[in-house]
């Protein structure tokens, strides 16, 4: 094609981590809480106190008829935004609205003050020396952990304190490429033509279900509706430059019938994600249970059947669970691709050590 956008082939060996809520526990040394102890993580913040707390109490007592902040019956935050998403659907009425702003408040708040206990020398940073420029990694969590080692800080602070950039490597390509700030650039400034194969030359971080630094603005009125800005101190809200509304906090909630059609944003992350995994030699799936119910997940990790995929690495404590490993399996039928397993991250990383210069 004429004019067509010159770009690097991929490189023969593409490798995509793919990371779950298991990674982030894992990497904090079991400072992080799993879905059904996320409420015990937050009373012992004492976030129980807060009037969001309050009102998340209220609304979990309604429709379960249990005490949310009792550590005799946990309750699995999954399962009540789930319940509270449906609600909305049938019926937006402004209460259900109010304790909706609750569990973001609450999910960004206690994950933001988990990550301060969190040393920097955790297991992702041994990941991301094993990565190179080329690597996609994938996340579904809402957490900073992985971001932070990325450099998000240093990369932001350069950018909103002196409106310069500084830093490579996945984080950067999704600052400059992916959200709201590539639109100040000059790559940016006019439409890209379209494309007939996917080449990208570097790789992607991409975060499924929205993350708790991603702010955007929610008046379609507005020239930035649906823009995402990473935002780099969470104790201080932000406001819209366009139209001076609050922005709000972009967070996919894990429900069922998920409606990623409704941002935009996150509509692009999942369709890069799947370009991808449709061209990936290796999948590493760490901390990632593919619950059999979450048929977009299903979809996505089928996409490595469009590739010539020669390894899957699943490491998991779930390994010794035949069901667990049977739903790749099932996925991979037909597939020459090697299977390894590993309970945990340090297991992988002996059987697979870095090569010192």
């Amino acid at each position: 094609m004429k004019g067509f956008p010159k770009r690097v082939d991929p490189p023969p060996y593409k490798r995509v981590w793919i990371l779950g809520a298991g990674s982030s526990i894992s990497h904090s040394n079991g400072i992080f809480p799993d879905t059904a102890g996320f409420f015990s993580a937050a009373k012992k913040m004492n976030l129980h106190e807060t009037a969001g707390g309050k009102e998340i109490a209220r609304y979990v007592n309604q429709v379960i008829g249990a005490d949310v902040w009792s550590d005799r019956e946990p309750v699995n935050i999954e399962d009540i935004f789930t319940h509270l998403e449906v609600d909305i659907e049938r019926s937006s009425r402004s209460e259900l609205l109010v304790v909706r702003q609750s569990f973001l408040d609450l999910i960004q708040d206690l994950l933001e003050l988990l990550g301060e206990n969190v040393l920097k020398h955790g297991e992702y940073y041994d990941l991301l020396s094993r990565v190179d420029k080329t690597d996609t990694l994938i996340t579904y969590n809402w957490d900073l952990l992985l971001d932070n080692a990325l450099n998000r800080e240093k990369i932001l602070l350069t950018y909103y304190e002196e409106n310069a950039f500084g830093g490579l490597g996945q984080y950067a390509n999704f600052v400059l490429n992916q959200s709201a700030i590539s639109e100040q650039t000059f790559r940016h400034s006019t439409l890209e033509p379209p494309y007939n194969r996917w080449r990208p030359d570097a790789g992607f971080y991409l975060k499924l279900h929205g993350s708790i630094d991603w702010f955007y603005c929610q008046n379609t009125a507005c020239r930035a509706f649906g823009s995402v800005f990473p935002w780099l101190d969470l104790r201080e809200s932000a406001c819209c430059a366009e139209c001076h509304e609050r922005l709000d906090v972009l967070i996919v909630p894990p429900v069922l019938n998920k409606d990623y059609r409704k941002h935009a944003f996150v509509r692009r992350v999942w369709n890069v994600a799947a370009l991808e995994i449709a061209t990936a030699s290796m999948l590493i799936v760490w901390g990632y249970s593919l619950p059999p119910t979450d048929f977009h997940s299903m979809w996505l990790f089928r996409q490595a059947r469009k590739a010539l995929l020669q390894n899957l690495v699943l490491i998991n404590p779930l390994v010794d669970d035949p069901n667990y490993v049977l739903r790749f399996r099932e996925i991979f039928r037909g597939k020459d691709a090697k299977i390894s397993l590993y309970k945990s991250y340090e297991d992988f990383a002996k059987a697979h050590p870095v090569e010192k210069a």
